[in-house]
């Protein structure tokens, strides 16, 4: 056998006399025996530790002296030699080995308690092989569902010992297995420091790490992590709760009251008053939401009486946003039904003022486009409203502001990406161009409206969409109408 996998044996061997020493709930402060018999104790108090963990402690310990570049051969066959000599007797102290594994420096335990005073004299590099061997070692063991087994009571009550917590407290865990009740044990041990340091009452820390122990079966890191972060969570809860607040005074009664639920351990009975108190406040919030629907109703009604574009919008927005869908896109397409309203309804009974509302929904409607088909189509309805408007007043800035709209929707809407929508745009843009025409006399105007429609066309009869093609036909046979005056006129 080489010096390296005696290194790895003996050093294994120590583990596992340690691993059994503290399973076997020794509560004297030292205890001096044979390592021979200490390995004998190991065996029978973690009986779990099946043969085949120990051959992959002691694989795993022979690769990691190998890679250790920094530890020699001569290195190693002095610590193997050390170990394999020091069959003499060995001074373990479980309160010490029981704070070693809680803290994870389970290798500067174990060194001290098999070298005692003469640690001091070990040379840096057989020091550092026999650390790195038992750390290794340790950690194999630490990766096996049965090392929980190890942490039992007795090592906890040595720890929480140290910190003068009564051992009744205890007494109030309950876990659905073994190794659950002893994973909370531990964590008890583990979060106590913060407890104290956050103020927080040995009763909840107790009924948190049993609810993290059960939340992380088997995952000790996971259950200590969730563990120190619900310590924390508590402890800024209670420094909101000591904090002047402009809450009625109802509500700070009922957090001080689950407060005081959570610090005698009695976390349910904290979430069930919780539960009440929302559950009252969502009914209260029902109630409101009712009567603020009813009022924004009212606010649209008023804002016709008083003729206030900007009222009806508002409060049009408000009432849509009370049950508005979550989802971007299925809020948007429900927003141009809402604007649709107003348009059909201004444009169908000639009601201007339901014009102007539907602009003002939709440059609010613009703003929250987020594609190019959003702004193409918001584009396109905000166009549609102005020509309808424009067409029935005198001037032109309407139309104008139309003009704008459409070919900025035709930025959007390519012909290559959307042809259709492209086409339709185009028609749109066609008619306004038209009208512009004839109230100014711009003939260049004419010439661009007679090119869209020519365009538009192209586009619908290569897809054979009749209806599209014979309105289009429409505004074409009116702007060459227009054109044959014009010239009649020169």
């Amino acid at each position: 056998m080489s010096d390296r996998q005696q290194l790895a044996e003996h050093g294994t061997s120590f583990c596992v006399a340690a691993l059994g020493f503290i399973a076997g709930g020794v509560t004297v402060a030292s205890v001096l025996l044979p390592i021979a018999v200490l390995t004998v104790i190991g065996y029978e108090k973690w009986e779990r530790c099946d043969r085949a963990t120990v051959r992959r402690a002691r694989k795993a310990t022979e690769e990691a002296l190998r890679a250790a570049s920094e530890i020699s051969e001569a290195d190693i066959t002095f610590a193997a030699r050390l170990l394999k000599e020091n069959t003499s007797r060995i001074a373990f102290e479980p309160a010490r080995m029981a704070h070693a594994v809680a803290s994870g420096d389970v290798e500067s335990a174990l060194l001290s308690d098999i070298f005692g005073a003469t640690l001091i004299d070990l040379d840096p590099g057989p020091r550092r092989a026999i650390s790195l061997t038992l750390k290794t070692a340790f950690d194999i063991f630490r990766q096996s569902p049965k090392y929980l087994d190890v942490f039992t009571q007795a090592m906890v009550m040595d720890l929480l010992a140290q910190r003068d917590i009564e051992h009744t407290l205890l007494g109030s865990i309950k876990a659905d297995t073994i190794a659950t009740r002893q994973m909370a044990d531990t964590l008890v041990a583990r979060g106590i420091d913060n407890a104290r340091e956050f103020g927080i009452k040995e009763g909840m820390l107790i009924a948190l790490a049993r609810r993290y122990a059960e939340g992380s079966p088997g995952d000790f890191d996971a259950a200590l992590a969730g563990l120190e972060r619900a310590l924390e969570v508590a402890h800024h809860e209670r420094e909101r709760g000591q904090l002047p607040s402009n809450i009625s005074d109802a509500v700070d009664a009922i957090v001080h009251q689950i407060d005081a639920l959570n610090d005698a351990g009695e976390l349910d009975a904290g979430q069930a008053t919780l539960d009440e108190e929302i559950a009252a406040l969502d009914a209260e919030d029902t109630r409101r939401q009712a009567a603020r629907a009813r009022l924004y109703k009212k606010g649209v009604a008023q804002a016709i009486l008083t003729r206030s574009v900007a009222n009806a919008c508002r409060f049009t927005l408000a009432e849509f946003n009370l049950d508005a869908p979550c989802d971007q896109v299925k809020r948007f397409e429900a927003l141009c039904v809402l604007q649709d309203d107003w348009l059909v309804r201004g444009r169908d009974k000639g009601l201007n003022f339901d014009l102007e509302v539907a602009i003002a929904v939709t440059e609010r409607i613009t703003q929250q486009a987020n594609s190019i088909d959003q702004r193409g189509h918001a584009g396109n309805m905000i166009g549609n409203a102005l020509s309808t408007l424009g067409e029935r007043e005198s001037g032109t800035e309407r139309l104008d502001e139309a003009v704008v709209a459409y070919r900025a929707a035709l930025k959007e809407y390519t012909r290559e990406r959307v042809p259709l929508s492209w086409a339709m745009t185009q028609g749109n843009l066609a008619k306004v161009l038209i009208v512009l025409s004839k109230r100014t006399g711009d003939r260049d105007m004419l010439k661009k409206a007679i090119q869209s429609c020519q365009a538009a066309l192209n586009v619908f009869r290569e897809a054979n969409h009749g209806p599209y093609v014979a309105v289009v036909e429409g505004v074409l046979e009116k702007a060459r109408n227009l054109q044959e005056q014009f010239l009649d006129e020169k």
